[in-house]
């Protein structure tokens, strides 16, 4: 018997555990054994992980709310309160919400969460990570 790949359940998809739906939009609920769709921006968060939609990040100092992620250059506290393309540069002042860096730009000051989502901080500059069975 082989297993065969799926795409991620969207909400109302048949689930045994949040691996069955898509992150961005559900979680697996347990009692339904369905994807349920994840609070939004302004709904309470849950208090399990993932807590809110994928354009939202749980705001625990505004009441437990999911709150819109925030856009470029706009004040930022950390990487999971900016949009997926962003991170928060703690260099600027004050952090702020900026693009995250391409291949080959220094990610010395700003760290792995600094690189573009297919990239990491590797000897101080944004670069793929290395394959199995590569030098480190």
């Amino acid at each position: 018997m082989t297993d065969t790949c799926l795409a991620p359940g969207a909400v109302g998809a048949a689930c045994t555990f949040s691996g069955d739906c898509d992150p961005a939009v559900a979680y697996c609920d347990d009692v339904s054994e369905k994807c349920a769709a994840l609070p939004t921006a302004g709904q309470a968060c849950r208090s399990n992980s993932p807590q809110c939609s994928g354009d939202s990040y749980c705001n625990f100092a505004g009441g437990n709310l999911c709150t819109a992620k925030l856009a470029l250059n706009a004040t930022c506290v950390s990487t999971t309160t900016c949009l997926d393309t962003l991170f928060c540069d703690v260099t600027k002042t004050p952090d702020s919400c900026q693009t995250r860096l391409g291949t080959g730009v220094s990610c010395s000051a700003t760290g792995s969460n600094s690189c573009q989502a297919n990239l990491r901080c590797i000897a101080t500059t944004c670069q793929p990570p290395k394959g199995a069975g590569a030098t480190c």
